[in-house]
């Protein structure tokens, strides 16, 4: 996406409520809205918050950390994936993976 663009912050809250501990990793970001279809959020600089929030939990462990996307536009959904099968590191409209979790943006 270039051009028209604009910058989100989403502030995310991890938490393992699970009675084992798990890991969790969200390394891509994708956004869509009814206009455009999906196409990676690219995540902005160092002070992206997945860095923080990507690592194991212990049970009860929680961490946040603020994510800073560009998306094409207000509103819209994000969707947070998991890259690390299969179809590599990169978002591939063709072979989509179902999200982790998905966040609506505000209009």
């Amino acid at each position: 996406m270039t051009g028209a663009g604009r910058y989100a912050v989403i502030r995310l809250t991890v938490k393992n409520t699970d009675k084992k501990a798990g890991d969790f990793s969200a390394v891509l970001a994708t956004w869509e809205n009814a206009e455009h279809p999906p196409t990676e959020a690219n995540r902005q600089g160092d002070s992206n918050g997945f860095a923080k929030l990507n690592r194991t939990y212990e049970p009860g462990q929680s961490a946040t950390g603020n994510v800073v996307l560009y998306v094409g536009a207000k509103g819209g959904t994000a969707a947070f994936l998991d890259p690390t099968g299969d179809s590599g590191s990169v978002y591939n409209v063709r072979d989509p993976q179902p999200p982790l979790f998905k966040v609506a943006m505000p209009r």
